[in-house]
């Protein structure tokens, strides 16, 4: 189960299963590997908002198994 909330205050639910937190993790895993291009307060940036979308999978993982 995935729930997030919108900036006008409106909280959305939608199931998620393993399967597509795997294809998240692959991707975000992509994302990655993509930033070479990027200035490195910009890589840095944005390493640390993937960071964070990684433990929240490895917490679904988790739920999940």
């Amino acid at each position: 189960m995935y729930i997030d909330k919108d900036t006008s205050g409106n909280f959305s639910i939608m199931a998620i299963s393993e399967t597509d937190i795997k294809d998240l993790a692959a991707i975000l895993f992509d994302f990655e590997h993509s930033l070479s291009f990027l200035t490195d307060s910009e890589k840095a940036r944005l390493n640390m908002f993937s960071a964070k979308i990684r433990f929240q999978i490895i917490d679904l993982l988790k739920e999940h198994g």
